[in-house]
């Protein structure tokens, strides 16, 4: 009983036809399925429309370099922005094995636009790469084709034509498949940043603008911008970085973070922001970062850093006080005393009257007082000259004194007054006469004449006395006239 159930089940299979298997209807038609297919013209025809490679995406990427060489075949490259004139880059066409079989020894050859071209390869050839490692079912590869891309090229939409071929697990023959395919040539957003006044005063607020301009070729969405404050830090002599320290520049009114839009390529976007900056930053440069991120044109969001100097610059106030008038030689001046109030030296300063035709005018050009330190005053003393007649009064006057801070920017700086004048009175001594002077002089002779006498006619005693000693004198009566 079991042997007939048997013949009849192998009875039924030979008339039976395979459930898979298309028989042709005519002698034209090809089967679906190469084993019953003999003729040269099907075999072609199943080649070509094999459906076990499937294309899945083309972009430029960095690469991952798996093909025919170690890497790992699963990982797919993420886009990046390439734009016209970027010279080498690499175009990857994401491929998968979509059929019930595995695949090996693939190639394929890419057929180019106008604009792009091979690299490596003759004018006009199809770029060119093997992808060697065994594709299982429902695996993904890829094919990296180096390109340069010229200058001639625009961004946008491209058209190219894939050629692969293949060889089927459990089938000796060669398989192949042409795919239209296109792809983005994206271009680049590339950002600059600048700011309008890299120069600011300390203790001051400062309201500045930051411009984050695109100069690339693509345009970039979503853009998100923070400008952070410089954070310091000093390393200590055991060579162990504290903790940093508050930053001596802070953003008033904000946290610097902003939101924007788009950036078209060659637009800006402005960034208003205040800072304030202490005295520990005088004469410093500080870096801020700008943090920016952005969608690009593949849809990949990228970050990236820029950095605006700035420069705290020290403060220079001048102040006069103490102004009024000094006479030195009987000529009037002008003094006072020239403070700094600011954190800075003021260097080359120099101190003039602006002169009033009226009343007052300088003598002589500015006068220099040397380098001002902050906190220090100078005094000064401008001699004038008043216009005959002024008479005794207060009269405005104009102090201008000039300087040039430590960058040797000169700067100006003016201020009004008054000062007390009082016309200056000299007294006049009279002069004697000459009957005076006369009388004078004989006053004088006559003492002289007397004066002439006494001294001769005491020398004639003391001669007289000299020759009596030649003689007997009496001692007593020596003594008597020597006293």
């Amino acid at each position: 009983m079991k042997s007939v159930i048997l013949a009849i089940i192998l009875l039924t299979s030979l008339v039976t036809p395979m459930a898979f298997a298309h028989y042709p209807h005519t002698e034209e038609e090809c089967p679906t399925t190469e084993e019953l297919g003999r003729n040269p013209k099907c075999l072609i025809e199943q080649r070509l429309s094999g459906k076990e490679v499937k294309f899945v995406d083309m972009y430029f990427s960095e690469g991952v370099n798996v093909g025919g060489n170690s890497g790992d075949s699963v990982e797919i490259p993420n886009k990046m922005e390439v734009e016209p004139g970027d010279g080498t880059a690499i175009l990857v066409a994401v491929m998968a094995n979509s059929g019930a079989f595995g695949l090996t020894g693939l190639r394929g050859w890419l057929s180019l636009p106008t604009g792009f071209q091979a690299a490596g390869r003759p004018l006009g050839e199809p770029a060119f790469d093997t992808y060697d490692l065994g594709i299982l079912p429902g695996a993904v590869f890829l094919f990296e084709f180096p390109v340069e891309v010229s200058e001639n090229t625009r961004v946008g939409m491209y058209k190219a034509t894939l050629h692969v071929e293949y060889f089927k697990a459990r089938d000796l023959g060669l398989d192949w498949r042409d795919f239209e395919v296109e792809f983005l040539l994206p271009g680049k957003a590339v950002f600059n940043v600048s700011i309008d006044d890299p120069i600011i005063p300390t203790i001051t607020r400062s309201p500045l603008t930051v411009s984050i301009y695109n100069s690339g070729t693509a345009l970039a969405s979503s853009v998100e911008a923070t400008i952070s404050t410089p954070i310091t830090a000093t390393v200590a002599l055991d060579q162990q970085v504290p903790e940093a320290s508050e930053s001596p520049i802070m953003i008033i009114g904000g946290d610097g973070y902003t939101k924007i839009d788009t950036i078209k390529p060659g637009k800006k976007a402005d960034i208003k922001i205040t800072l304030l900056a202490s005295e520990e930053a005088v004469n410093t440069a500080f870096q801020l970062p700008v943090s920016i991120s952005y969608i690009d044109p593949n849809g990949v969001l990228k970050q990236i850093q820029r950095f605006v100097s700035v420069y705290v610059q020290g403060t220079i106030g001048l102040r006069v006080y103490d102004l009024g008038i000094t006479y030195i030689a009987n000529e009037p001046n002008i003094s006072g005393y020239l403070l700094n109030e600011g954190t800075n030296l003021a260097l080359f300063t120099t101190v003039e009257l602006v002169n009033n035709q009226d009343v007052v005018k300088a003598i002589g050009g500015p006068q220099y007082l040397g380098d001002l330190t902050a906190n220090s005053p100078l005094p000064f003393n401008i001699p004038v000259r008043f216009a005959p007649g002024t008479s005794a009064g207060n009269y405005p006057v104009t102090i201008k004194a000039s300087y040039k801070d430590d960058l040797r920017v000169p700067f100006e700086f003016e201020t009004d007054g008054t000062v007390p004048y009082t016309p200056l009175v000299i007294e006049k001594q009279e002069t004697p006469s000459m009957y005076s002077n006369i009388g004078i002089l004989a006053g004088v002779g006559t003492a002289g004449a007397f004066g002439y006498y006494f001294v001769r006619r005491r020398k004639n005693k003391m001669s007289t006395l000299a020759k009596k000693g030649e003689g007997e004198i009496d001692s007593d009566g020596d003594i008597d006239f020597l006293s």
